[in-house]
């Protein structure tokens, strides 16, 4: 009989339990969307131009930039030490832009607040990660054996015809990119912002454009990656 009381006075507190308000998930009041700026170029010199990067390329199109991050920051203006930093995003994932058009990066509840710097950073799975994603289908083009971490695909045009492209880079970097003038993060509404990939920083020098097929050009475009980031209102 004791054994009964016990069991019945336990049911009747869970029962209690899921009568009891629902818990209230903050709604999200800060949205990072991913896009493509500049993701066609034209070649504007001359045809009789002299051209050293890439003679035979006059023009370039982007289709999708895919890059490996493990989280993304939001810093806080007030703050000169770090400590009230906000994750937005923990990783690793996935940063996708594509000429589809925008795509939501990240949706969440921050801490309301003046922000004045996006921070990321582009990573490269170490050795040690590969076997926790080397079966996950969304990781799969970053855990071969050169582990890159950028990878943008598209189309180049020569003079003979348009042929696609895929570069890769196993290139990383901690980003910071500035608000200016800083974001303002409050209550009871969304504010968003596009975290874009600037084609032209990545693949012009000057007036030239780097061809994405040719080695020589390879040094160039990485470290034009680490600049073609920017953080928009």
């Amino acid at each position: 009989m004791k054994l009964s009381v016990v069991v019945l006075v336990a049911l009747i507190g869970l029962f209690s339990i899921g009568c009891s308000d629902d818990v209230v998930i903050p709604e999200p009041n800060f949205v990072i969307e991913s896009g493509l700026s500049n993701p066609i170029l034209m070649e504007a010199r001359k045809p009789f131009d002299n051209v050293d990067k890439g003679e035979t390329v006059v023009g370039l199109s982007v289709r999708r930039v895919r890059v490996l991050v493990s989280r993304i920051i939001l810093h806080s203006e007030q703050d000169t030490t770090g400590k009230d930093d906000r994750t937005v995003k923990n990783g690793p994932f996935i940063y996708e832009a594509d000429s589809l058009g925008s795509r939501v990066v990240s949706s969440v509840n921050v801490t309301p607040g003046t922000y004045d710097r996006l921070k990321f950073e582009i990573h490269r799975f170490s050795s040690s990660e590969l076997a926790a994603f080397e079966n996950d289908a969304t990781f799969k083009d970053f855990v071969t054996g050169d582990r890159y971490s950028v990878i943008i695909e598209g189309y180049v045009i020569r003079k003979t015809g348009a042929s696609p492209f895929v570069y890769r880079s196993d290139v990383t970097e901690n980003l910071k990119l500035e608000y200016s003038p800083a974001l303002v993060i409050g209550e009871g509404a969304v504010t968003s912002s596009t975290l874009k990939f600037d084609v032209a920083t990545a693949f012009k020098d000057g007036a030239d454009i780097l061809d994405p097929d040719d080695p020589k050009n390879e040094s160039l475009i990485d470290n034009a990656i680490k600049n073609a980031f920017r953080a928009n209102r």
